[in-house]
């Protein structure tokens, strides 16, 4: 049998220190793990706010706006349309001729039609 040893002394630990050792441990391991987590968690979020409501495309800010009453997303610099999971299915559920009325609604010369 293998014999446990204290790291203070080199005297055989008996059970009770044995168990508040081993307890001791496991606080330690869950208190770093928990300090890791939160520490990935704020790395996270500061990541977010960095990229959050930015084009893709260009990086410039997006603008929220409704269409068929859908928000979704357009940056203004490069006129790029973003869709939120599930917007884009709902627009065609909604609107039967989706492209020409998409492409019509952020054209910047309104005398222009697309299709």
């Amino acid at each position: 049998m293998k014999k446990k040893y204290n790291y203070i002394s080199s005297k055989k630990l008996s059970k009770e220190d044995e168990y508040f050792l081993k307890r001791d441990r496991e606080l330690l391991e869950n208190e770093k793990k928990r300090h890791e987590e939160e520490k990935n968690k704020k790395l996270y979020e500061e990541r977010k706010k960095t990229h959050y409501m930015k084009c893709p495309k260009c990086g410039f800010d997006l603008q929220e706006i409704e269409f068929k009453k859908i928000k979704i997303d357009k940056c203004n610099e490069c006129d790029g349309i973003w869709f939120d999971k599930g917007e884009l299915l709902q627009l065609i559920l909604k609107e039967s001729s989706l492209v020409k009325s998409l492409l019509n609604f952020v054209a910047k010369d309104k005398d222009f039609d697309i299709l």
